[in-house]
């Protein structure tokens, strides 16, 4: 019941506005924002909420994480006990708070039988949505089975279950504990001492037979996956003849009988990989639990950032599995964190400790899954091991070829992965559109030691290496051929276990000769997911010929400098280290008359120039390769050929014959469909928008320039290529941002650029996306460290002239405008921020000759910012009418959009000097 001033609900009273919350009429504490969370869902009267409309009610203009407002429903719900399924989730939108929901009928305070005393004395964590789950399949369903791996909490989730809803069954609660059972002999007596109940004359005692009938009790059954054949009959009669029993019963397998609902429970999610921000780290449950355990035996035990880092990354490595982390997090009294997760090598050893936990099999994780695995069958245990072999995931058709199964025993290993999915041994992962498994890493080392045992691994790891020499030559050549999407589908997870394949031949050197192929097929990987930083630390060790035991011939030689350069161009930037590969590999493809190589080289030469200032160089190069694709009838080399011609002669100032080329390499993208998008490390028709978009800019047309740099963006981040979307976040959304003197903008997606880069070791864009951010807090009258930004530019080579914020940021740099390119795409507002330093009279020189530069290139969008500063210098002098005409003119070649800031401040100074 809901009134002005008082709300009610269950046996729980709120005053929203004196703020108390009475339980029984018990004040209750809850901290302030789970009380305002707790209002507001009230108010709605049993209607859904959702997250946005609860984080603006509560919150208010507040910027807060989603996980913040997660870990204030789950403080509620702690705070109302057994009353907590009356905040429901209402998944991937918001919460509900239903008082008129009751899950099992209850019973009057008199009648309840004593409370339950759970045996596990521990919290459980980030099971919320499991208990609510598990209580509510109770309500609708007699038989409930938990299943999943060994370690994965299923006893404990049972245990929470039961002490939230034992108290609705007049019976009470009955508990058959199985984990001791050996024999199915001894099934029936367990269960007649949990139910009081002699069950082995059952059907000949119709006595008997209605007292079952009239029992209504909730059954608890824990590990039950041992006996589960010998389970069948007894549940099934229980059900039969118990219809007011509920059972619950915990099994890494299902019993799969009519009236089952299984419920599977995986392990807690882990943060992903490079997380280090620790409001993040610790919404996720597995490092609570962790540092719940730890702290359980060390009170003061509060981890540092690096700490917190790295027990994110022990989670990650344990698979969530409850039991593996607490096993791991009670080494701590003799063990830091760093080397806990040093030892995660040897995590059997690691994860044992038989002082810690109860239950023996519990006292080490190598003897959970040992229980489990000795339910597999001899075929079963085979299979199992073998799959340990796989670093990634694996289909029916994967495990297949690579076993050489024959057809008529095709079913056979589909039998046998079903079996090791019932019992939580691999997971299932992706249905759409091939069902793929993984293993859990524990699982996988637990696997790969039982072929050690068996000594099968050698033979087995040998095959596996030549499985996928063949599988990595046939991903190139697919490459070479088909749709990026399709290719991408095919191949996409074969990655983990070629970089294991790598490490097995060429790092552990076991079969050099074979790896060297392998790595030199690997290039479509690197270039599909943007993993240079990986191809260099493969190629560079290689390429040395001094430390090198491997002696390359030329050919190798060439592909491995062709990828070198490919990797360095974007993990680096523009380092002598990117210009010799790609010199050698031009070199060794003109020697050896490989095209491809010559091509990718000239595309290479012609960025690196680009990007060093050597402006013709770079021009000639962009020819060389337009030539060459045109003599050798290659349409899409062609093509690229005159996207990046355009990028020169913008560059060096011929912004209207570089928009030409540009826009004919664009037509011919808009018309012909790519075989291959990243063939020269990035997408060519992104590159070709995010440069055509600040060439727009540049020749005055801001609205234009804005909505290309943002498409380039968009069509950027729905290929997930990384390096295609850094390179329209730098090249168009940036820099047509900073050229808007729009910093809010440059903000936003030079954060989004930095993150992405970072994430994939791109090197050369990270500090690119720096370049932005410090010159938009610098341009808001930020104090902005400039000496980390330019130690990494002067050591990438990065040209000053490259961008003209260089020079905004350090006016030094612009002081030297008597060395600069006059025929650079910046020049003429290079002279305007050269003129700022100068006296009155040299300045409104310099500014007249910038003005005529700008004129000369058709820079309209130059040409309007000098007019105004050479303007204000007019009208401080007096010479008003001039000042104003000068103004009129050039706003008449840009675009006049009102949401420029050039155009605005020119508007605005028109206005100023009146009539």
């Amino acid at each position: 019941m809901i009134t002005a001033d008082e709300i009610h609900f269950a046996e729980w009273q709120i005053w929203p506005q004196l703020r108390i919350l009475l339980h029984r009429g018990k004040p209750v504490r809850i901290s302030a924002r789970a009380f305002d969370v707790l209002v507001v869902l009230l108010k709605a009267e049993g209607k859904a909420v959702s997250k946005a409309a609860l984080l603006t009610q509560v919150w208010g203009n507040e910027i807060v994480e989603e996980n913040n407002l997660q870990a204030h429903i789950s403080a509620i719900r702690r705070v109302l006990g057994h009353d907590r399924y009356l905040l429901v989730t209402e998944f991937g939108w918001g919460y509900r708070f239903n008082t008129h929901s009751v899950p099992l009928q209850a019973l009057p305070q008199s009648a309840l039988p004593a409370p339950v005393v759970s045996p596990v004395l521990a919290s459980i964590l980030g099971r919320d949505k499991a208990v609510q789950d598990v209580c509510a399949l109770l309500n609708h369903h007699q038989l409930v089975t938990i299943t999943g791996s060994g370690g994965v909490g299923k006893t404990r989730l049972a245990w929470e279950v039961v002490n939230l809803v034992h108290t609705h069954f007049p019976d009470g609660l009955c508990v058959a504990e199985l984990a001791h059972i050996t024999e199915a002999s001894g099934l029936l007596s367990v269960f007649s001492h949990a139910l009081h109940l002699p069950l082995a004359t059952v059907e000949q005692d119709a006595d008997l037979r209605q007292q079952l009938a009239r029992r209504q009790c909730l059954l608890l059954i824990d590990n039950g996956e041992h006996v589960i054949n010998a389970l069948e009959p007894v549940i099934t009669l229980l059900l039969t003849l118990a219809p007011h029993i509920k059972l619950l019963l915990t099994s890494q397998l299902a019993l799969q009988i009519a009236g089952e609902q299984q419920y599977l429970l995986p392990p807690l999610p882990v943060p992903e990989r490079k997380i280090t921000d620790n409001p993040a780290l610790m919404s996720f449950a597995s490092v609570r639990l962790f540092i719940e355990r730890v702290q359980a035996n060390r009170h003061d035990f509060h981890p540092s950032g690096s700490e917190l880092s790295m027990i994110g990354e022990l989670c990650r490595h344990l698979d969530g599995l409850p039991l593996a982390i607490e096993l791991a997090a009670s080494r701590l009294p003799v063990m830091s964190v760093s080397e806990i997760y040093s030892r995660l090598e040897d995590r059997f050893q690691l994860l044992s400790n038989t002082h810690s936990v109860r239950i023996p099999r519990h006292q080490k994780i190598v003897a959970t899954l040992e229980w489990t695995y000795q339910l597999l069958n001899a075929h079963e245990q085979q299979l199992f091991r073998t799959l340990g072999i796989f670093t990634d995931t694996f289909s029916v058709k994967s495990v297949n070829d690579f076993l050489e199964t024959q057809d008529k025993h095709g079913w056979q290993v589909i039998d046998d992965l079903q079996r090791l999915l019932s019992l939580s041994l691999i997971q299932a992962t992706n249905q759409v559109p091939v069902t793929r498994f993984r293993l859990l890493e524990t699982m996988r080392q637990f696997a790969c030691n039982k072929l050690r045992q068996a000594e099968e691994y050698d033979g087995l790891m040998a095959r596996f290496v030549e499985y996928y020499q063949v599988l990595v030559e046939q991903a190139h050549n697919d490459w070479l051929r088909l749709p990026t999407e399709q290719w991408r589908e095919r191949y996409s997870f074969i990655l983990n276990d070629l970089r294991r394949v790598l490490q097995q031949t060429l790092t552990e050197g076991q079969d050099t000769s074979t790896g060297l192929e392998i790595v030199q097929a690997m290039t479509p990987f690197w270039v599909e997911y943007s993993l240079y930083d990986e191809c260099q630390r493969h190629i560079y060790p290689l390429l040395d010929e001094k430390n090198s035991q491997i002696v390359l011939t030329q050919r190798q030689r060439m592909h491995l400098c062709a990828a070198a350069g490919k990797a360095s161009t974007w993990a680096k930037g523009p380092t002598s280290q990117t210009h010799s590969a790609w010199q050698t590999a031009l070199i060794l493809a003109e020697k050896l008359d490989d095209n491809e190589i010559r091509l990718q080289a000239h595309y290479g030469l012609w960025l690196y120039c680009l990007r060093t200032g050597e402006l013709n160089k770079s021009r000639q190069h962009a020819q060389s390769m337009y030539e060459l694709a045109r003599a050798i009838n290659d349409a899409e080399a062609q093509a690229a050929g005159l996207r990046i011609l355009g990028v020169s002669l913008h560059f060096s100032g011929q912004h209207v014959a570089g928009r030409h080329y540009l826009q004919q390499s664009l037509a011919w993208y808009d018309r012909e469909s790519v075989s291959r998008a990243f063939r020269f490390g990035l997408d060519q028709e992104i590159a070709g928008l995010a440069f055509l978009s600040r060439l727009l800019w540049v020749q005055g047309e801001y609205k234009a320039a804005k909505r290309m740099a943002w498409h380039s963006v968009k069509k950027a981040a729905r290929l997930q290529h990384a390096c295609s979307l850094c390179c329209a976040l730098a090249e168009g959304t940036c820099m047509t941002a900073a050229l808007d003197r729009n910093p809010r903008w440059v903000i936003k997606a030079a954060n989004w650029l930095i993150r992405l880069a970072e994430k994939h070791d791109l090197y050369f864009w990270k500090t690119y996306g720096e370049l932005f951010l410090v010159w938009a807090k610098q341009f808001s009258h930020s104090d902005v460290s400039q000496t980390t930004l330019f130690s990494s530019l002067r050591a990438m080579g990065l040209d000053w002239q490259y961008s003209p914020l260089l020079s905004e940021i350090d006016t030094r740099l612009a002081q030297q405008t008597a060395t600069l390119d006059p025929e650079n795409w910046c020049a003429p507002e290079l002279m305007r921020l050269s003129a700022t330093q100068l006296p009155p009279q040299a300045q409104r020189r310099l500014l007249e000759q910038a003005l005529r530069k700008a004129r000369q290139q058709q820079a309209h969008g130059w040409a309007l910012r000098i007019a105004y500063s050479l303007a204000t210098l007019q009208a401080q002098a007096g010479e008003t009418v001039a000042a104003k005409q000068l103004i009129e003119d050039v706003l008449h070649d840009v675009d006049g959009s009102a949401r420029a800031t050039d155009v605005r401040k020119a508007i605005a100074l028109c206005a100023r000097l009146g009539t």
